[in-house]
């Protein structure tokens, strides 16, 4: 295992090398003038000045003030020479002396100028992402303890959408100069991104507790701003995530990839939003990153294929049509669940890809049987994020007319929840696709809290009741009379009932008691493949 070698003993040896290369070259020159070989002191001079460069790059600080102790007792000892031994010789080494210690210093500065530009964040003055890097490595070299609190501004956009740059900046200036008059020698503060700042606190001035005390008090903060003579008053509202260092080895970029999680995680939190990083947490992105990527691998290589399971009508027990479900199995023949990718594909941009996949595929697959039973209806599932989209319902007409599917054989699933979501665009999609003859059904009826609010305004032809009430309905009396009020809230509105998840035959009888109008489950058809389902009449 090769020698790990920190950054600042790297910085000191360079520096202390350099040092020592201009002593021994100090006393060449020495050796060169007793012989009388002083032809050769400039290239030895010049090799010097190599060097001094050399630690001014290593280190500026430093390095340039050990580069002027240098000059200044080479002008003393030149200087000397002269006076004392009236050796005219040493006046150009003089004059050369001081134009390079004027230059080193002038370098110095620069360097140090432009060093501390690169690690300081220019809006507030803190360390940027590579100051608090540097930093956060220094304290892992040197095994300290330290929390590390990640925290980024709610709403910051907002703020920065109606107020303008210039009061954005003056509110985050505000806020760090804020945090690290609090956090003091204890530790340092950085503005990483646009609205988000990252403090490291030493462990023996901050407990566990005390830090949360901390992070509590400064969340919800009133902050004033001035705009000329107006004040303008805003709080400061965060999500957090915190790190523990305890001298375990890691690095800086697991570290911050840690608090970034705990940081994610805390923005699922009721509240004030803080969340201390757990090992559990990363397994848990990990898993969701990597479900991901099969999700991508299974568009990408066909592995998702369609189930439809039959729904019958209750009292006669005939085909009315079926729910298409989509399911995925990989190339080696292992079977993902929709309970595992479709959570995923929900959190992300991937469930437009996968409603699209499933629409055309239903399309397709049952076109011909639809064709030769016209009033068998297919039931598509279609995600939240999908049916608030300005085009949504345009998409769905131009695949109708691309696989010259009839619309009426089309029913398309919402939850209530869409309902939640961009009402006035979600009703406009619903209400051109019922125009166009597509039908719409409501699923999960009775586990939500919005549908009541909004069933009258939009044109439903199907309420879905879900498994886990129909689940209770032998052994609770409550459960059945709850099924009864919501096919009775459904008639009235001039809706059709089924119920889903109808497993047990006992349950048959009382959902014809409840006059429910279809049912879909194990007690009369599993899901089907394709060719299986196209066998039914």
């Amino acid at each position: 295992m090769p020698l790990k070698i920190h950054r600042k003993t790297k910085i000191l040896f360079g520096l202390a090398l350099s040092l020592l290369l201009i002593i021994i070259l100090e006393y060449a020159i020495e050796l060169l003038q007793k012989h009388g070989l002083t032809q050769f002191n400039g290239v030895v001079f010049a090799l010097q000045v190599a060097l001094c460069l050399l630690m001014i790059r290593i280190e500026p600080r430093i390095g340039g003030s050990v580069t002027e102790t240098i000059l200044v007792i080479d002008i003393i000892h030149l200087s000397l020479q002269f006076i004392l031994q009236k050796k005219i010789f040493v006046l150009p080494g003089i004059a050369n002396c001081i134009l390079f210690a004027i230059s080193f210093f002038n370098i110095s500065r620069l360097l140090q100028r432009k060093q501390r530009e690169s690690f300081t964040d220019e809006v507030t003055g803190l360390l940027n992402n590579r100051g608090l890097s540097q930093y956060i490595q220094d304290k892992i070299d040197s095994k300290a303890k330290f929390f590390i609190i990640n925290f980024e501004l709610r709403e910051f956009s907002l703020f920065h959408g109606n107020y303008g740059h210039e009061i954005a900046d003056r509110m985050l200036m505000h806020i760090g100069s804020q945090i690290r008059g609090e956090i003091g020698k204890s530790g340092n503060i950085a503005r990483i991104n646009s609205a988000e700042f990252v403090v490291v606190a030493n462990s023996p001035d901050f407990s566990r507790e005390k830090l949360t005390e901390y992070i509590v008090n400064w969340n919800n903060k009133k902050i004033t701003v001035m705009s000329g003579k107006d004040q303008i008053e805003c709080y400061q509202n965060f999500n957090a995530g915190i790190v523990e260092y305890s001298g375990e080895d890691i690095t800086c970029e697991e570290l911050l990839s840690s608090v970034d999680i705990a940081k994610y995680n805390a923005s699922k939190k009721p509240g004030i939003h803080y969340e201390f990083f757990d090992p559990s947490m990363k397994e848990f992105i990990e898993k969701r990153i990597e479900m991901e990527r099969i999700i991508h691998r299974g568009l990408d290589g066909n592995w998702f294929y369609m189930m439809y399971q039959p729904q019958y009508t209750l009292k006669e027990k005939k085909l009315r049509g079926f729910e298409s479900l989509i399911r995925m199995k990989t190339p080696e023949g292992k079977f993902i669940s929709p309970g595992d990718f479709i959570p995923v594909a929900e959190k992300t941009e991937l469930i437009m890809l996968i409603d699209e996949y499933v629409l055309n595929q239903v399309m397709k697959d049952l076109r011909g049987y639809v064709l030769a039973n016209s009033d068998a209806v297919v039931s598509v599932n279609i995600s939240a994020k999908n049916i608030c989209k300005n085009d949504f319902s345009q998409r769905v007409l131009d695949l109708l007319k691309k696989h010259d599917f009839p619309a009426k054989n089309l029913e398309v699933e919402i939850t209530e929840y869409c309902l939640m979501n961009s009402i006035d665009v979600t009703l406009s999609n619903i209400e051109k696709l019922h125009a166009a003859g597509v039908q719409i059904a409501l699923d999960d009826f009775g586990t939500g809290y919005s549908s009541l609010s909004y069933l009258t305004k939009i044109p439903v032809d199907l309420l879905k009741i879900d498994k886990s009430l129909v689940d209770e309905i032998e052994a609770d009396e409550r459960s059945l009379e709850f099924v009864k009020s919501v096919v009775t809230i459904g008639h009235g509105l001039g809706c059709e009932v089924i119920c889903e998840g109808v497993e047990e035959t006992n349950q048959i009888e009382l959902l014809k008691e409840a006059d429910v109008d279809f049912i879909q489950g194990y007690v009369w058809g599993k899901p089907l493949s394709l060719d299986d389902a196209k066998k039914l009449k």
